[in-house]
């Protein structure tokens, strides 16, 4: 432990000595993404939102560095810039990192920087006509879906979406990811 806590020192004072390494590290906010299909008919969302810090990332990239030796000072560095253009927060790169250590199958090589930009937690949304179109097929029931409470959302809906008001989701499927609901009637789509 001491030696990861030593190679994170080691990287927060390399980021903070290259000051084109600390671009938009300060504290930037990642928000989470409502991801479409083209034709509206799946909905996603992040579940990682919040900041992506100095502190993060020296973390990620030494986590890297003891998982993978050949691992190097300039893959970190363009692993820091895919970080930040692709809006991760510390949670997600940690949570990135681990899961490459703990799936990456080439022995003897190093993954690349897509195996860690790649990695994301989606759970699917509803709009009320979905979420009504499976209590009718019998595929679930009204009580298996709340209101989705999702912050900072950035992305686009479609026209119909726009219209359709709030996203639904399964509790289930709330509980596991942590995303906060309002409890509601479904039959009237409102909240009590």
């Amino acid at each position: 432990m001491a030696q990861v806590s030593t190679a994170i020192e080691t990287e927060l004072s390399r980021i903070s000595s290259h000051s084109h390494l600390s671009v938009c590290l300060e504290s930037c906010s990642a928000s989470q993404t409502i991801l479409d299909t083209p034709d509206g008919s799946c909905v996603s969302v992040s579940v990682y939102s919040g900041e992506r810090t100095k502190r993060g990332v020296a973390t990620a990239i030494a986590m890297i560095g003891k998982a993978f030796p050949g691992w190097s000072e300039e893959q970190g560095d363009v692993l820091r810039d895919r970080f930040a253009e692709n809006g991760f927060s510390d949670n997600r790169m940690i949570d990135s990192v681990k899961h490459v250590i703990d799936t990456y199958e080439g022995y003897g090589r190093i993954p690349n920087i897509a195996n860690f930009i790649s990695f994301d937690r989606k759970v699917k949304l509803y709009t009320y006509r979905q979420m009504d179109d499976c209590v009718r097929s019998g595929e679930a029931s009204e009580n298996d879906f709340s209101i989705a409470i999702i912050d900072r959302v950035s992305g686009c809906r479609s026209a119909e979406q726009e219209k359709s008001g709030p996203f639904w989701i399964m509790k289930v499927e709330a509980r596991r990811m942590k995303i906060r609901t309002i409890e509601c009637k479904p039959s009237t789509g409102w909240p009590d």
